[in-house]
């Protein structure tokens, strides 16, 4: 038998930002919904994650995820 070694993700705390194009939305938004089902089942807080969809500049996201 296997040595089997499992990690246990914890994302209780942790504050994300996806960045999502609005282009080929058909592909990109099921990337979001897997993205957002993968952080809300690994404890993160759905008020803990921003998401910035195209028109909005990279730099700009990054300040309002930041606070700077």
């Amino acid at each position: 038998m296997p040595n089997i070694i499992e990690g246990k993700f914890d994302g209780d705390g942790l504050k994300c930002a996806i960045v999502v194009s609005r282009f080929n939305d058909f592909v990109t938004f099921k990337l979001l919904d897997g993205a957002m089902d993968c952080l809300l089942r690994h404890s993160v807080e759905d008020r803990d994650i921003d998401v910035a969809m195209e028109g909005v500049e990279l730099h700009s996201t990054s300040c309002i995820v930041t606070g700077k």
